[in-house]
């Protein structure tokens, strides 16, 4: 499969969908799927409809549902998921200020 359009002038999520939706619209596209980690799939999808995309989430990186009392215990591993989502609390919390 060959890739149409490429966006690489983007430093953060707000910018890519910006140039990555002008990009689009001058070809006449509108609508696209957002291929993104689940954790950031609802931050994500919330700039890139603003951008006038009309979005379809596409989440990849799920983790598995199953939960056995060793998911409470701490490890680096859970530390480090931990990470993933205070960033994008934050992320989702600053966004109002940062437009």
């Amino acid at each position: 499969l060959k890739v149409q359009w490429v966006e690489d002038r983007s430093r953060n999520t707000r910018e890519n969908a910006t140039l990555a939706a002008a990009m689009l619209k001058t070809e006449g596209v509108n609508d696209a799927i957002l291929v993104v980690h689940a954790f950031d799939v609802r931050r994500a999808a919330l700039i890139y409809n603003e951008s006038g995309l009309r979005i379809t989430p596409a989440p990849i990186g799920i983790p598995n549902p199953g939960i056995d009392w060793r998911n409470f215990l701490p490890t680096a591993a859970t530390m480090q998921t931990s990470q993933y989502a205070c960033y994008e609390l934050l992320g989702l919390a600053m966004r109002e200020f940062v437009q």
